[in-house]
């Protein structure tokens, strides 16, 4: 500290006698003043109050003293003096409350950015003018009444000095990342062109107004040059103007004969080519910035696209464009390379035990034990949840069976030093070649799928892969089958639906169905969730459901003919949430067939919901949007439900079978239950009991207040036109449209 005290009372000790020698007769005031500089700079870098008040005396004592010793009067020299204190003052204060009000978070002031030039020229403004009235007061004390012509010396004078002396001052604080060799041995040709440029212009005897020159050497530094750099630009064509001009008479401006026109037009060019210098590198410098946020940014949005955000591994997407890249490479004659799909087993049991956290550190290490596990050119890529695929682009069966084992071995092994529930945590692997996925017709990451739940089945903790002799194993035979019946069955439009009545608990009215999908193309019977599940194993979701929401659709338009009241609740998978065919469908559906969209409930799984909240989210929004509602399906079935309640767009809560069928003789179901429904009726959502399976369930329900009922109490899934027969007016179902028929027989059973 003591040391830049020093050097800067030198610096404006040498400015003083500097400008002194500069003296223009007619006002008693130097031609160029760099003590103000000096003074100005000093008093902005100063870091404490503290220290800009001893600046500000220095400066009065020295700039006092040396206007004494050259012939000024003490007292006019001290009053001088003091105005350049005023300008040291006021710069730093003007410039640090400036930066307060507009730039909160910089702790310092600087020169990098354009509002800080806009600060430092507001800054420079304000103290020269504060200064003007004590410098005029300070002449006329020293004998010379002041004109205002010598205010205006007095401003131009001393705004000249502290851009070209403060400003690039300033500017070569930040010069970290900036100024490096090679921009520095950039910068020596334009600085010896700038130098010879000036002695042309401004040298002895050279009187054509080129003055512009030096000017446009500036402004292509600026924009070539970091700003610390194009700002000693600046200041080298500044001073050197000034030297030869006062040296030589030189240039155009030593044609100028009067003494105060020379220091105005002088000052202020030195003025405008600084501060252009400034201005224009400042402009220049934010530019490339933002060019590089920009391009920066794309590369983030870009990465965030392609990798998820907890591990930094591919995601989803980026694994689909690497699978066509690979097609695309290998091609389809000669199939080569392999797919696994990891998956782990027991994974929930630590969610729901250890929280959220403890679950995504399991998820980011076992995706560090996967990198590790694989070559540079392999890919491992995670899907979602606890999911993982990895694609081996030059593995044989052989060869990705060994991959494999070592990943379940290696996984195996981390868990079994880990305590807890960590320590059950095992992976299970299917494995599917590209040749085996072409021989059977489906794409491989179906074919890994299917031979991973063939693993889990097995037991976990182990891979599935076909056999030696490449046959199918039998649970991988059974779902290729079922997916191939499916898709045959949505081409041949033979799938059905069966409608399960819904129950208004208030007033005891069938008030709506679930609608169910059927396979019925004459085959062997397969449950629903059998080939609903092959299906979206197979990729086949997306269409499933277009082909449901269809149908579905004119059947409710085939209900609303007999009953406009009636609502019908369609299921989604997961798989189609955020598919522009299903919009487009159920879009093309509603105007069609001209329903009531507020009629018609779209149910998704609340697990479903919870593994891709942003998709649901945005899948709701456009279901609303078209008019329709939104049910969550089973809820409770998942895990964090209350957390991720108020998270979810949603019309309608269906409780989860599971509390409701037992809760007449469990009083944790029904506390579970109460809560449900007091959670779901403050969001203004319905209620839906599934499974009521007797009347002893429906009694409860009633009672905690569940708005409506399912289950085989209140009806089984029967075709449509048994639903109508039995639940529409003059009905035989226990229940109808128009209410409660006594004389009925109640139909119960298996949920």
């Amino acid at each position: 500290m003591l040391v830049r005290t020093v050097l800067f009372a030198l610096a404006f000790a040498l400015a003083t006698a500097v400008g002194r020698a500069t003296v223009v007769p007619e006002s008693n005031l130097a031609l160029f003043w760099p003590a103000a500089g000096i003074a100005a700079l000093w008093g902005v870098v100063a870091p404490t109050r503290r220290q800009v008040l001893a600046v500000a005396l220095v400066v009065g004592v020295i700039s006092g003293g040396g206007n004494v010793l050259t012939g000024f009067p003490v007292l006019a020299g001290i009053v001088l003096g003091a105005a350049n204190a005023v300008i040291a003052v006021g710069c730093r204060g003007v410039m640090s409350w400036l930066r307060r009000y507009t730039a909160a978070g910089v702790d310092r002031n600087r020169l990098t950015r354009l509002r800080d030039v806009y600060r430092f020229v507001a800054a420079t403004a304000a103290s020269v003018i504060l200064s003007t009235p004590v410098g005029m007061f300070g002449l006329e004390l020293a004998g010379t009444a002041p004109r205002w012509e010598d205010a205006l010396l007095w401003v131009v004078r001393n705004a000249a000095a502290v851009v070209v002396i403060a400003g690039p001052g300033l500017a070569v604080r930040d010069t970290r990342g900036q100024v490096t060799r090679a921009r520095l041995l950039e910068s020596l040709p334009t600085l010896l062109v700038t130098l010879a440029t000036l002695w042309f212009v401004f040298g002895p005897g050279h009187t054509l107004p080129l003055s512009f020159l030096p000017i446009a050497l500036v402004l292509w530094s600026a924009l070539r040059l970091p700003l610390p750099l194009a700002a000693a630009q600046g200041l080298v064509v500044a001073v050197g103007t000034f030297a030869l001009v006062r040296g030589v008479d030189g240039g155009p401006f030593g044609a100028i004969g009067s003494g105060p026109a020379l220091a105005v037009t002088l000052q202020a060019y030195m003025l405008v080519v600084v501060a252009l210098s400034l201005v224009i590198a400042t402009v220049q410098w934010e530019r490339d910035r933002l060019l590089d946020e920009v391009a920066q940014a794309a590369l983030d949005a870009s990465h965030q696209a392609d990798h998820d955000a907890l591990t930094g591994l591919p995601n989803r997407r980026r694994l689909d464009a690497a699978l066509q890249q690979h097609r695309a490479r290998t091609g389809p004659d000669e199939p080569v390379g392999a797919l696994l799909l990891v998956d782990l087993d027991n994974f929930k049991e630590v969610n729901d035990t250890l929280g959220h956290a403890a679950g995504d550190e399991l998820i980011v290490t076992v995706a560090e034990i996967l990198r590790g596990s694989l070559r540079e050119n392999d890919l491992v890529a995670r899907l979602g949840g606890d999911e993982f695929a990895v694609l081996l682009p030059e593995a044989d069966q052989a060869g990705a069976r060994v991959v494999a084992h070592g990943i379940v071995e290696r996984i195996r092994h981390w868990s079994s030093a880990q305590g807890g529930v960590r320590r059950r945590v095992t992976a299970s692997i299917g494995v599917a070649t590209f040749a085996a996925a072409a021989q059977r017709g489906v794409a491989p990451l179906v074919l890994a799928d299917m031979l991973l739940y063939d693993a889990k089945e097995a037991g976990r903790d182990r891979l599935a892969v076909l056999g030696a002799d490449g046959a199918d194993e039998p649970r991988t035979g059974a779902r290729l089958e079922v997916a191939a019946r499916v898709e045959e069955a949505i081409a041949r439009d033979v799938l059905t639906l069966h409608l399960q009545p819904v129950l208004d608990l208030r007033t005891l009215r069938i008030v709506g169905a679930e609608a169910l999908v059927r396979l019925t193309d004459g085959g062997t019977h397969v449950s629903a969730s059998e080939f609903v599940d092959a299906a979206e194993r197979a990729g086949l979701a997306s269409r499933l459901d277009c082909c449901v929401v269809r149908k579905g659709v004119a059947v409710l338009a085939g209900l609303h003919d007999r009953d406009p009241g009636l609502s019908l609740a369609l299921n989604v998978s997961s798989h189609s949430v955020g598919d522009p065919a299903l919009e487009a469908t159920l879009t093309g559906a509603l105007e069609d067939h001209a329903v009531a969209a507020g009629r018609l409930v779209l149910e998704i799984t609340e697990t479903a919901a919870v593994a891709d909240l942003a998709s649901v989210r945005a899948f709701g929004d456009m279901v609303g949007a078209l008019g329709a509602r939104v049910a969550i399906d089973d809820f409770g079935a998942g895990h964090g439900s209350f957390q991720y309640l108020k998270h979810l767009p949603f019309d309608i809560v269906k409780i989860d079978g599971g509390f409701v069928e037992g809760s007449p003789l469990s009083s944790t179901d029904q506390a579970i239950l109460r809560s449900v429904v007091g959670l779901a009726r403050d969001l203004g959502a319905r209620t839906v009991a599934e499974f009521v399976t007797d009347d002893s369930v429906l009694a409860v329900v009633q009672e905690l207040g569940v708005d409506l009922a399912q289950g085989y109490l209140v009806g089984e899934p029967v075709p449509v036109e048994e639903f109508v027969t039995r639940y529409l007016p003059g009905g035989t179902g226990r229940w109808t449209t128009e209410g409660p028929q006594p004389r009925a027989v109640s139909r119960t059973g298996s949920p």
